[in-house]
């Protein structure tokens, strides 16, 4: 009887090793801007709509569309701390724009940098980003301050964790009740059917509403302000 109580403890505590383990990386994760613990996305996005481009504002609130400086080439941009400017990701380096006057900066060079996917809310000091090591891509913490890189660990083998990694690799985040999102689109004109890609925000229960309006230009890659009035997202010319 002991022995079978002593098996049963030890099968429990394991197992409370386990989903601690895995609550560990959801936790860290769900500290990230933008990072849902059910995200509607599952399989990690086709490479070619990550094609760099301009980067373009949309305000929510003004309904307006304006392009953020006059460069050329970025991906994965996000609101920085405080909003008053846009990180972003440019030949494996992490770069800033100032919102006020469109100014871009180059801040560090990383080694395997591939996406900026949003602050950390418990420390803005800290960006999770993607890290590409050979065939595998790594979840990571970027210090803005420093530029150090800590690698965040997880297990391949793990279903959750799978599913988490796609999510970060895809584009639909979610800031509680709003999700931002690309969408394809099509229209039919003299030449045959033109398909591009627009911005989608959804608020609660209410109906999807296109912000980036490319109308025939391929726009993705979305990120909301922490004050939830603007869109930043990439626009790249077919």
């Amino acid at each position: 009887m002991r022995k079978a109580l002593a098996l049963i403890a030890c099968a429990a505590l394991l197992f409370c090793q386990y989903v601690t383990a895995e609550d560990g990386l959801l936790n860290k994760l769900l500290r990230i801007t933008g990072i849902s613990a059910t995200p509607s996305q599952q399989k990690a996005p086709s490479e070619e709509i990550e094609a760099g481009g301009e980067i373009w504002i949309s305000n929510l609130k003004a309904g307006t569309l304006q392009k953020l400086g006059h460069e050329n080439g970025f991906r994965s941009p996000i609101f920085g701390p405080n909003d008053d400017a846009v990180l972003t990701v440019k030949g494996g380096a992490l770069w800033r724009l100032s919102l006020q006057t469109g100014a871009a900066s180059k801040i560090y060079q990383v080694a395997g940098l591939t996406k900026v996917v949003g602050i950390d809310r418990q420390d803005s000091d800290k960006a999770l980003v993607l890290i590409k090591r050979g065939s595998t891509t790594a979840p990571a913490l970027l210090s803005l301050v420093t530029g150090a890189i800590t690698e965040i660990s997880y297990d391949a083998n793990l279903p959750n964790d799978r599913k988490l990694l796609n999510h970060l690799k895809g584009w639909e985040r979610v800031y509680g009740d709003i999700t931002v999102y690309p969408k394809a689109q099509t229209r039919e004109s003299v030449t045959g059917t033109v398909e591009w890609q627009d911005v989608f925000l959804k608020r609660d229960d209410a109906a999807p509403v296109n912000v980036s309006r490319c109308d025939g230009a391929n726009c993705g890659q979305p990120s909301l302000s922490g004050d939830g009035t603007k869109v930043v997202f990439i626009r790249t010319n077919l």
